[in-house]
This record gives structure tokens, C-alpha cells and sequence, in this order.
């Protein structure tokens, strides 16, 4: 166990070993995953740790300061984590952290309360769930290994990560209430789209099933959390694409009315493959999937 940051791991078996081939075998990542978190290593950073040749990695004068940061880190761990896992090994339990990213109907609706159920089973699991409904947000913080696992939507998975479907999610086009007798190519034609941001097109998408996306203004309203666009709807700001279950309260108070079919979206579970996966991830996945 490493208290250092994903980033800073894979930068010191980098450092170690010489090449990102040998430092992903060490830290049971592929070459992408690791190649992925130095790369967001030194834009945080905004330098350069490292001198890439065909020999292998060279350390650049400040690669060589960042590993003397790190090898004091770990001289505070040696002293620190013995008696903190002491305590863990006194309790009988050694205590896992998992961490997962995704959209807030997703997380709300199904993950948390799954993660709930699994908590209660394995005392030793410790949960940090962050809620972003940024598609792209979600996918940097997959490789930046800010978190271990990510939902998002099945279109949208980069080929590096392993993934599995999660069952699908009923989505609404959501308005308004007081536009409920109002004709859908209507709305579409004269009133403005809302959406999480501009890679947003779930929407776009819906109409264009429904042949009316020609109809749509460009121009689009954006909140990036779904009680916010929800709150633009009820609003009267414009129409989107709300999860069916999240809008249920909102539909029941006659706050917004729902135009056309239901519509079924399919999310996964996305991490990086890993040679080994951990015990705890593996009982998590086979609980969400």
C-alpha cells in the first residue's frame, strides 16, 4: 500500500524500472495506463519528468527533484502505515478503498445503492463516489487514475478500458408542465435544448430517432448537474432528456410533462485492465453488472 497519489506511483516505477513496459508489469496496469497518468503527471505539473529515448527513460532535472519528493514520502510512510495497518490487522479487517465516477442519475439510482448493499456485506470497503456528468470529465479522470472505476455511456468508451453493460436506463424528453398540449416538432422548433455540456448529444440523439433533430435550434442552454437542468426545465428554460426514475417525483408533482417514447440508454462499468483484478473490484463489478 502506497499513500502516493496514482500518478506519482506510476511516475516512481517509471523511475525504477527504466521503461513503461517493466513499470506496468509492476504495477499490474497496461503500458496505456500507465503511459496515461504520466502524461497527466506532467500537465499538472507542466513540465517534463521524464526524457524518452530508445534506451528507455531518462530523468529531466526536475524528474530527478519529483523522485527525491517521493522517496521522502516514503520514508514518512515506512514510519507511518506500520502502525496504521496495526490497527487495521488489530480489527480484523484491512481495510479497501474503491472509487467511482459517473452521472448523477446513474450513481443515485443504481450504483450507490448497490454499493450500499455491498458495504454492509464487506465492512472493510470504504466508498468515494463522485458525481460528474461530464462524459469527458469522467474519461480524464479514468486515466489520470483519480478514480478506479467510471460509468459512461456505451458510445463513448475508449478502446483501452475494459468494460461491462450495465442494464439499461428509461430516459425521458422532459418539458415543461405548462407545454404539455403542446405539439412535440413545436417545441422542438421554437424552444432551446438543455444538456450537461457541449459533448452532450444524448438529446441530439433522441431526436434524431424521431426525425425532428433538422428541426432543433443550435443554440443550447448547459448545466452541468442534472438537478440544475432538471430546475432549467421546470423553469420553462427548455426541454432535455431526463432519467425516467430521477424525474419520476417531478413528474408526480406535475412540474414537467414527458413528450414522445421512452427511450432506453445503455451505460457501462469501465476500468483499466489490470493482469490481476482485485478481489473487492471483482465482487464489486459481478454486484453492478
Amino acid at each position: 500500500m502506497s499513500l502516493l497519489s496514482p500518478q506519482l506511483q506510476a511516475f516512481l516505477a517509471v523511475a525504477r524500472r527504466g521503461t513503461v513496459q517493466q513499470a506496468a508489469h509492476d504495477l499490474h496496469l497496461t503500458q496505456t495506463g500507465v503511459t496515461q497518468r504520466l502524461k497527466a503527471l506532467e500537465h499538472h505539473l507542466q513540465v517534463s519528468v521524464f526524457e524518452r529515448s530508445r534506451r528507455g527513460m531518462r530523468l529531466t532535472e526536475e524528474g530527478k527533484a519529483l523522485l527525491l519528493y517521493c522517496q521522502r514520502v516514503l520514508e514518512l510512510e515506512g514510519a507511518t502505515l506500520p502502525m496504521i495497518e496495526g490497527h487495521a490487522r488489530a480489527s480484523g479487517k484491512r481495510v479497501q478503498r474503491i472509487t467511482l465516477a459517473g452521472p448523477s442519475s446513474m450513481m443515485r439510482g443504481r450504483i450507490i445503492p448497490a454499493c450500499v448493499l455491498l458495504g454492509q456485506q464487506q465492512t472493510q470497503l470504504r466508498f468515494s463516489f463522485q458525481i460528474d456528468d461530464s462524459v469527458e470529465a469522467v474519461k480524464e479522470k479514468l486515466r489520470r487514475g483519480a478514480v478506479h472505476f467510471g460509468i459512461l455511456p456505451q458510445g463513448a468508451i475508449p478502446a483501452e478500458l475494459e468494460h461491462k453493460s450495465l442494464s439499461p436506463e428509461a430516459y425521458i424528453l422532459a418539458v415543461p408542465w405548462s407545454w404539455r398540449k403542446r405539439g412535440l416538432a413545436e417545441i422542438v422548433k421554437s424552444e432551446t435544448m438543455i444538456d450537461f455540456d457541449e459533448q452532450d448529444v444524448i438529446t441530439q440523439q433522441y431526436l434524431q430517432g424521431l426525425g425532428l433533430f433538422h428541426l432543433a435550434r443550435l443554440e443550447r442552454h448547459f448545466a452541468n448537474n442534472t438537478d440544475a437542468l432538471a430546475a432549467m426545465v421546470v423553469g420553462g428554460l427548455g426541454y432535455s432528456l431526463l432519467a425516467r426514475d430521477m424525474a419520476r417525483s417531478l413528474l408526480e408533482e406535475k412540474l414537467i410533462a414527458s413528450k414522445g417514447e421512452a427511450s432506453a440508454l445503455v451505460f457501462a462499468l469501465c476500468w483499466y485492465r489490470r493482469p490481476v483484478m482485485p478481489s473487492h473490484w471483482e465482487d464489486l463489478v459481478n454486484r453492478l453488472c
